[in-house]
């Protein structure tokens, strides 16, 4: 008899989800001016950081990344409370720091059960923020999505005193406020595949690569850079003038060649499995 495996065990979306990060760490590190710097796996996923050289105080855009595939987000999403959850914890030990969320992944919004609202409650979450209300519809809206918020029991995947930090935003209006306001949700976003595509012609259009081959090269320098950056203890930030330095660099190892290549033949093996199962 055929071996029955553990589905379990497959890693392949973990790894596809790893690989996601590093193309979205790319496409930050290319945009960087000179004031900024890319942390990675510090605050978040990717923190884009910059210092305000006069008084020492520091700006920082923290962004947590979710490869999606076929699901949906709602404010009930564990992973959407999660997040918010996450940016209550980072908040209170950096009170004189400015920072920003942004839970960006590919899931479309979905719409909540129990929700009152003509819009899902991240499309009216992102349409307070954006200044698309006035005044008396948005104190309606955040009323209404601090009473949807308050009621919905605590996930098993979120540990107690994170929680109770959410919920204390959510009982205060003015802490809820800044929450919202401090809180982008980037849904809808460009997969694995664009954000590859992404990269190789934004390092065209910029004069790194002469053409589409040069472009594929540098590509997979870059994802081999940012890789072995995230496997080191103690890493250090990624700047611009490190963004020059590694494109003007035109080697690459033969470790570094072999790494892509598993990890590419992974997510194919990956998507074919889930291509399989959609079609059954």
């Amino acid at each position: 008899m055929a071996f029955v495996s553990n589905s379990a065990r497959d890693a392949g979306p973990t790894i596809a989800g790893f690989f996601y990060q590093v193309n979205m760490s790319i496409l930050r590190w290319i945009d960087l001016e000179s004031s900024q710097r890319i942390e990675l796996e510090c605050g978040e996923d990717v923190d884009t950081v910059e210092s305000d050289g006069e008084n020492g105080a520091e700006k920082r855009l923290l962004e947590q990344l979710k490869l999606r595939s076929g699901r949906s987000l709602t404010l009930r999403s564990v992973e959407a409370l999660q997040a918010l959850a996450n940016r209550c914890v980072h908040v209170e030990p950096n009170p004189n720091t400015q920072l920003l969320f942004r839970y960006l992944t590919t899931a479309a919004i979905g719409e909540e059960t129990d929700w009152t609202g003509a819009e899902p409650g991240i499309a009216t979450w992102q349409a307070i923020r954006e200044g698309e209300y006035g005044e008396r519809p948005r104190s309606e809206a955040i009323a209404r999505l601090r009473s949807f918020l308050a009621q919905l029991p605590r996930p098993a995947k979120i540990e107690e005193p994170p929680w109770a930090l959410l919920q204390a935003a959510v009982a205060d209006e003015d802490a809820f406020f800044r929450l919202v306001m401090g809180f982008e949700w980037a849904t809808g976003q460009p997969g694995l595949d664009q954000t590859e595509a992404e990269i190789r012609s934004v390092l065209l259009q910029r004069g790194y690569a002469g053409d589409d081959a040069e472009a594929g090269f540098l590509y997979e320098h870059l994802v081999s850079y940012v890789f072995r950056s995230l496997s080191r203890k103690g890493r250090a930030p990624l700047t611009a003038a490190d963004l020059a330095a590694t494109c003007a660099q035109r080697t690459r190892s033969a470790n570094d060649d072999e790494l892509i290549t598993l990890i590419r033949a992974d997510i194919a093996q990956a998507n074919a499995r889930l291509e399989e199962v959609e079609s059954t």
